[in-house]
């Protein structure tokens, strides 16, 4: 158990420090996001994992924000 917080701790802060290194960059938008979600072919939401996009899909489950960077076009 003590093993699975140290590896969720690692992996949280290191999408707080993207997101940090985003937002004084200046790049990407503070989206909400979901842990999960459902089929739903009329809808998008972000995923939190690695906070993109997703098409035709509903967010579901813990909603949090993330910062979205838009591909380049």
């Amino acid at each position: 158990m003590l093993n699975l917080r140290m590896n969720t701790q690692s992996k949280s802060s290191s999408i707080v420090s993207y997101n940090r290194e985003a937002l004084a960059s200046g790049t990407g938008n503070t989206v909400d996001c979901y842990s999960s979600s459902t089929n739903s072919p009329n809808n998008d939401y972000y995923d939190c994992g690695p906070c993109e996009k997703v098409s035709g899909r509903k967010g579901t489950g813990t909603k949090r924000t993330c910062t979205y960077n838009p591909p380049a076009q």
